[in-house]
């Protein structure tokens, strides 16, 4: 076996777990959006893999090529489509669509050349270059700013720029001469190497960001009162201990009540009643400073 076979096989496995990761964390939890994205996205990577396998025994390698660009492609596609759901953005349908345009126009030219022409690698990588970088500019676009988006906004650059440099590192160290022979070229080593490295750091980074923001999200459920939308009793106090600590005994507090609130209920029903209270914390949230806390005790 090859070093390129034993680090595709690698990468097979890696796959698939990140597939089965990501597809548990869209069935088991409805906060985590994107998850079932990212894990169709990963999906097809596993039969990337697999066709990749494929190549080296066909006689016309051209369909099996064809199918790997496009799979690929696709597995980025929902990978972007998932970060932009996770972060809260709208996916960038434009950008997919010039990006899907580009790849189909291109698709006669690229597999017409000769596979070792450094252009035909340049055209090929072009796409995937595309995706990962808007996949960056998305996480960008959601104002999100925190350790671990930096650090997977810089991924997702690095991952980008990688496909650029493929290229260059097939004229550095030669390309196979056909598709068949490309498994035993010391360039499949090297792509598919740089490929496992970045296949487990956005993976990895990814889970991290999606296990942080789910717990930001059940903390801040455990903490709000669902009627009102402000901050229950423990919220409040936590959040009230914290704000004073900060501020030292300096600060004002608020206390209000709704006069003769039992008549609403009893006059024209709870329903009425819970109404009036979720406008009150309206008001509240609307007329309170921004740095005030909110709560109902």
């Amino acid at each position: 076996m090859t070093t390129a076979a034993f680090v595709l096989g690698i990468n097979l496995f890696l796959t698939a777990i990140f597939a089965v990761a990501f597809g548990v964390i869209a069935a088991t939890n409805r906060m985590a959006h994107g998850a079932a994205w990212l894990a169709l996205g990963y999906a097809m990577g596993v039969i990337d893999v697999a066709l990749e396998f494929l190549l080296p025994g066909q006689t016309d390698a051209t369909p099996i090529r064809v199918g790997i660009f496009l799979i690929f492609l696709l597995g980025l596609s929902f990978w972007l489509i998932g970060v932009a759901r996770h972060y809260r953005v709208v996916p960038p349908r434009i950008g997919l669509v010039v990006i899907w345009t580009w790849a189909i126009l291109t698709l006669p030219i690229i597999f017409s050349m000769p596979f070792d022409l450094p252009l035909r690698g340049a055209l090929y990588q072009l796409p995937y270059f595309a995706m990962q970088t808007l996949a960056g500019l998305v996480i960008l676009r959601s104002g999100r700013r925190q350790p671990l988006d930096l650090l997977l906004v810089g991924l997702q650059f690095v991952a980008a720029l990688l496909y650029i440099v493929k290229p260059l590192i097939g004229i550095a160290v030669g390309m196979a001469a056909v598709p068949q022979g490309y498994m035993a070229t010391t360039y499949a080593a090297i792509s598919q190497s740089l490929g496992a490295v970045t296949l487990v750091a956005l993976g990895m980074v990814l889970l991290l960001v999606m296990m942080r923001d789910t717990t930001a999200e059940m903390i801040a459920k455990s903490e709000t009162d669902p009627l009102s939308g402000v901050l229950n009793r423990r919220g409040f106090e936590q959040q009230g201990q914290r704000a004073l600590a900060a501020t030292g005994a300096g600060g004002v507090l608020i206390a209000a009540d709704l006069d003769h609130f039992k008549q609403i209920n009893d006059n024209h029903g709870h329903g009425a009643g819970d109404g009036v209270i979720a406008h009150f914390a309206a008001l509240l949230r609307d007329t309170a400073p921004g740095a005030a806390i909110v709560g109902r005790v």
